[in-house]
């Protein structure tokens, strides 16, 4: 399992706006789960606070993923694994 900060929205919150999240993929590179909470900068010290705030300015680079698709999706798998 492999991970990563991603931004993630929510097109069905009127203003809503973007916020990091951690995201949790499978082998496939699909994701397994994201942190529904958002994700601060954190470090025992200050150089470890910087690196976290470099991996998050890295998200930037990807695709925003759309929080609400992903959740529809999982709904989707949980009830077919049922």
């Amino acid at each position: 399992m492999t991970w990563n900060y991603r931004i993630g929205h929510r097109p069905s919150v009127e203003n809503g706006g973007y916020s990091i999240h951690e995201v949790y993929y499978d082998d496939m590179g699909e994701i397994e789960f994201y942190t529904t909470n958002t994700i601060s900068p954190f470090g025992y010290d200050v150089a470890e606070l910087s690196e976290d705030i470099d991996h998050m300015l890295k998200s930037i680079a990807d695709e925003p993923i759309d929080l609400d698709y992903i959740d529809e999706l999982f709904s989707v798998k949980n009830y077919l694994d049922e």
